[in-house]
């Protein structure tokens, strides 16, 4: 080449096919790959690695499980508490803030309710957030309680209160004057049942009220028992004349019992189940008859 000598250059020259071909199986024998086969390892390696970084860190399916729901709703009470957890949160740790709305709603009337989230010390020591609402719930309402996460996922469940009703029988010819009672609807299991009576005197002074036990017996639909008009007559005349010779006046009759659920509602797209508990007072329609029979005077309104 003419020119500056330090310029000058030396093509290097081309090594043979053969030679190239020699080192390009050295290489496959060294990698242990086949040059195309291993550059589609490290694409399908790359390809897998960012398949998991989206599993990882996409969103949340939106209808996925949300919450674990436990507790019953009060009819005893004016406040309720429900427990909800996590179905996604740390097994370990509590968070002092469950990212979470509940509210609920009175299927009947509508009426919606905010629940407030509450951090306690459970039983067992651990923590846990427990929701808590200004409500009362009565005999013959329906509740549905949903709970819905921060991310959209939300669980539900609706809870029936009975509204249990009564038939009575006539009393039977007997100084015990029995009356069966039939009671349809109770929809859970009873405790403390009791039947009370309220009477007063002749002249309009003296209403006062007693209770007489029963034995409930279970039925398909609710409950059967037989109450005595007879007793149930001398004691309101000692009551309120001091002689089981008087003749009391009868204004009602009424089952008073503790009723809660035999099976609590599910929670839907969740976990657990909320039942309820009720104080029920049921009036009993003794007929005009029974009450002749046994000496009460019918004070009911229209008799």
């Amino acid at each position: 080449m003419s020119g500056n000598p330090t310029l000058a250059y030396t093509r290097r020259p081309t090594p043979p096919a053969a030679f190239r071909r020699v080192t390009v199986a050295r290489a496959r024998r060294e990698t242990g790959f086949p040059g195309t086969a291993r550059t589609a390892a490290r694409l399908l390696g790359l390809a897998l690695a960012l398949a998991g970084c989206g599993d990882a860190f996409g969103p949340i399916a939106e209808d996925g499980p949300a919450f674990a729901v436990h507790g019953a709703l009060d009819g005893r009470a004016s406040t309720q508490r429900l427990r909800v957890q996590d179905l996604r949160g740390s097994l370990v740790e509590t968070p002092d803030r469950l990212p979470a709305t509940v509210t609920s709603t009175e299927l009947g009337s509508g009426a919606r309710t905010a629940w407030r989230d509450s951090l306690v010390t459970l039983a067992d020591g651990t923590r846990g957030h427990v929701f808590v609402a200004d409500l009362e719930v009565r005999a013959g309402e329906a509740h549905r309680v949903e709970a819905v996460h921060d991310d959209g996922r939300a669980s539900t469940v609706a809870v029936a209160l009975p509204a249990p009703t009564a038939v009575a029988g006539d009393a039977s010819p007997t100084p015990s004057a029995a009356v069966r009672v039939d009671v349809d609807g109770l929809g859970g299991l009873t405790a403390d049942a009791v039947v009370r009576y309220r009477v007063r005197r002749a002249d309009g002074t003296g209403d006062t009220s007693f209770t007489a036990p029963i034995a409930l017996e279970s039925t398909g639909r609710g409950a059967t028992f037989l109450t005595f008009l007879g007793p149930a007559e001398q004691r309101a005349s000692q009551i309120l004349y001091g002689t089981s010779t008087a003749d009391p006046v009868f204004l009602e009759a009424s089952l008073e019992a503790v009723v809660r659920e035999a099976e609590p509602a599910p929670v839907q797209n969740g976990a657990g189940a909320v039942g309820w508990v009720l104080d029920v007072s049921v009036p009993i329609p003794v007929t005009a008859a029974s009450l002749t029979q046994v000496g009460f005077i019918d004070g009911r309104a229209g008799s």
